[in-house]
């Protein structure tokens, strides 16, 4: 029953996102049928012929009932410029996009835990490691992203370039994650078997290791999880920065020639990747902690 209640809440967010998304590119003026021929001069009679063929001309509820119902049956629509199907559309920038972010989240995981472990010292030890994750945090990307653009020039962006927009879209990350590993390190460390074991004489770094950190795995792990949706959304606008292909130039460029399709394909392509991203941190919550299988 909590599997069926997940995917029903899963899908309420896909219908969400995709109803807000639909309604809200109406309320813009114009569309691509209009954007590309107006261009080229075209009497405004067969404007009106080509935005009737691709169905622009018809009401904005018949338009939304039309497409619900082809993404019903697992159809995004064609674009309006190209005749492709959207799918198609997607796939080679979603591939990267993807890439970069896998490189972003090795770079948050490996950056973020050991911060996280260093802010937890005790006393002036811990005291960089916090200053460095509060630095991390309160730093937008676009900002970071401008900076190492100035700095290494800006022939560093390109196609070919993966290290420097993985860098900074993961140590983003790795703000948000080393704190939550520092939360979740001191609230271990305050435990009574901790307290235990350094009361037997065990090694500091001997109780780290075996008692702190594995019974810390599980909000590490779950927040990681998370953590790569959020990286997912910076990706957009790091690939706009550093001028990568992927989904967020596809998304750019189909909202700037009104190809409203492609945008609403990115979107359903976004909510089903959060989702899913949802569905599996709460599945390894209850596999790391099985108290939470049994508190439902």
């Amino acid at each position: 029953m909590r599997g069926l209640a997940r995917l029903a809440e899963a899908a309420a967010v896909i219908w969400l996102a995709v109803t807000l998304a639909f309604f809200a590119l109406q309320v813009l003026p114009g569309d691509a049928a209009l954007e590309s021929l107006s261009v080229a001069g075209v009497s405004p009679a067969i404007i009106e012929a080509r935005r009737s063929q691709l169905g622009l001309g018809a009401a904005p509820l018949e338009q939304y009932l039309r497409y619900m119902a082809g993404l019903a049956s697992g159809s995004l629509g064609v674009s309006l410029l190209d005749g492709r199907p959207v799918a198609e559309t997607l796939g080679q920038p979603a591939l990267a996009t993807f890439g970069l972010t896998f490189a972003a989240g090795l770079i948050t995981l490996a950056a973020g835990v050991p911060l996280g472990i260093w802010a937890a010292r005790h006393g002036w030890g811990g005291l960089p490691g916090r200053a460095v994750l509060g630095l991390l945090v309160s730093v937008p990307i676009l900002w970071t992203g401008t900076l190492v653009l100035a700095t290494f020039g800006f022939s560093a962006s390109g196609q070919s370039d993966l290290l420097l927009p993985a860098l900074v879209l993961g140590l983003s990350g790795a703000g948000a994650l080393g704190l939550v590993t520092e939360r979740a390190l001191a609230e271990t460390q305050a435990q009574p078997f901790i307290r235990t074991a350094r009361a037997k004489g065990l090694p500091e770094r001997l109780i780290m290791e075996r008692h702190v950190l594995r019974a810390s795995a599980s909000p590490i792990l779950t927040v990681f999880v998370l953590q790569i949706g959020f990286l997912l959304s910076g990706a957009l606008l790091t690939e706009a920065l550093f001028n990568r292909p992927g989904i967020g130039r596809l998304l750019v460029q189909a909202a700037l020639r009104q190809d409203y399709p492609v945008v609403l394909g990115v979107v359903v392509w976004s909510a089903i990747c959060y989702s899913g991203l949802l569905l599996i941190g709460d599945v390894l919550a209850r596999w790391l902690d099985p108290r939470m299988g049994r508190a439902d």
